[in-house]
Order: C-alpha cells, then sequence, then structure tokens
C-alpha cells in the first residue's frame, strides 16, 4: 500500500492453481511452458510485457515460498531486472528478505 499511496502502479498478477501437495502447488507457481507454448507461473512474468505491455519490476512472492520457489523467483528476477520479495520462515519466526538485482 505504501507505493500505491505515492503513485498509482499497475499490477500484473498471475494465478496458480494449488496443488494436491505441496510439492505439486511449488511446481504450480515456478510453472514453465505448457503444451501451447505459453509461459505458466512465475515463469509467465517473462511474458507479461509482451502480452500485457507491463514489464514488472517488483516481484513478491509471500508466505508461498520455500527453497525452490525463492530461487526460482531470483532467477526470474535476474532475467527482468527485477526486484524480488519472498517471505522466509525459520524456527516459527517470520523473516522478511529482499532479493535485488544489479543493472
Amino acid at each position: 500500500m505504501a507505493i500505491a499511496a505515492q503513485c498509482q502502479p499497475v499490477t500484473a498478477v498471475v494465478r496458480m492453481p494449488e496443488g494436491n501437495d505441496e510439492t505439486m502447488t511449488t511446481a504450480n507457481i515456478i510453472g514453465g511452458v505448457d503444451a501451447e507454448g505459453r509461459y505458466t507461473g512465475l515463469n509467465a512474468l517473462l511474458a507479461a510485457q509482451s502480452e500485457t505491455g507491463v514489464k514488472p519490476r517488483i516481484l513478491c512472492m509471500l508466505e508461498l515460498d520455500n527453497l525452490e520457489v525463492a530461487a526460482a523467483l531470483a532467477s526470474i528476477c535476474q532475467q527482468s531486472c527485477a526486484f524480488g520479495y519472498i517471505s522466509a520462515w525459520t524456527q516459527g519466526l517470520f523473516v522478511f528478505t529482499l532479493s535485488t538485482v544489479s543493472y
């Protein structure tokens, strides 16, 4: 909300189905390329600019992240010169982490 208070940001949202278990949910979140050649999951953010005209610069994956998702998000951030925000859980404590990309 702090960003919205200062400007009028455009939001690109990628919806992913929840899997039957954590492994399937993680695979859906990370995504890939489907049979029709479309990006899915986090990978869909790579095609956002050509699909919508919006280039995501701040990527968030809060409370649905694990090591695999965080690594995929970092890769997407590096490819698109974006900032990525994840939540990290350690010993029951919530830790907020910022991943930055140098230009």
